[in-house]
């Protein structure tokens, strides 16, 4: 077992005997001197732990699907689609690691384009890829092209490309739909279009997507992956977004439902108002 990103109840996996290691960055950052560390680059089997918010996992995301391994995500940040394990509840993890668990594979994406004779690429990305201005003050002229057809000019603040496990991340905030984890698809959102026409898509995820930019040198656009590292892309870039080969195995409590998160993550529950109408 690999902690990564802050540290767990030591007395909790001591008393109970489990084997586990602190990943280096960690033990710095906490003052883990004492604690038996690896480097989580190093790191190619077992069950990883990531404490903190969404953001911690999708830091980690690289590295876990290179090697397949199966991550579950303590939650100690404010809301935690991802990292759906709470911290008060410590029994959770004993009953993880006794086999009474959810496991999912999650989709991902990965974009691809030429540059200079070669191709480049940007991913894997969990939530979404994002296209926007390398200068934020400036807008974005970009062509959406679904299986060879231009079905869309917009002139916005940019572009999110989520998958479905990203629809209740940033494209939510954007004004996206929630989709289902469990779909094969992929969501395109225009980031503050000018044209009130200009609707968010859904496709099936085995649709070839392609955004065709209409950039200069002095207006140039940048492509980011999950909120990590910002590319600038060439002129004119001609960008193809797909599903990426390889999925996220994200480990859940057994009592793990899509459903129940969003109603308690997004504060669904009935007013007391409403929970004494009886409806017909």
């Amino acid at each position: 077992m690999v902690l990564c990103e802050r540290p767990y109840r030591r007395s909790f996996l001591v008393a109970r005997g489990i084997t586990y290691q602190v990943d280096i960055l960690s033990l710095s950052q906490h003052g883990l001197a004492d604690q038996p560390s690896i480097d989580f680059q190093a790191v190619t089997e077992g069950l990883v732990i990531c404490l903190g918010g969404d953001g911690s996992l999708l830091k980690l995301v690289d590295h876990l699907t290179e090697y397949d391994l199966p991550v579950l995500g303590i939650n100690l940040g404010n809301i935690g689609f991802l990292t759906d394990l709470a911290i008060e509840k410590p029994n959770q993890l004993q009953s993880i690691l006794s086999g009474e668990f959810v496991e999912e594979s999650r989709s991902l994406l990965a974009a691809y384009w030429n540059e200079n004779g070669e191709q480049t690429s940007c991913g894997p990305a969990l939530n979404e890829i994002v296209i926007n201005r390398a200068n934020f003050n400036k807008t974005l002229a970009y062509s959406i092209a679904v299986d060879g057809l231009v079905v869309a000019d917009h002139n916005a603040d940019g572009l999110i490309i989520a998958t479905p496990t990203g629809s209740s991340a940033y494209a939510l905030s954007a004004g996206g739909p929630i989709i289902s984890p469990t779909l094969p698809a992929t969501l395109i959102l225009p980031v503050c279009p000018h044209k009130l026409t200009s609707r968010p898509i859904c496709l099936p995820s085995d649709q070839h997507l392609e955004v065709i930019l209409q950039t200069s040198e002095t207006r140039p656009a940048a492509i980011c992956a999950d909120g990590h590292v910002t590319q600038l892309l060439p002129q004119d870039a001609r960008i193809t977004i797909q599903t990426h080969p390889k999925s996220l195995r994200l480990i859940h409590p057994s009592d793990y439902n899509f459903y129940s998160t969003l109603k308690n993550k997004l504060h669904w529950e009935l007013t007391p108002h409403a929970q004494d109408t009886n409806f017909v």
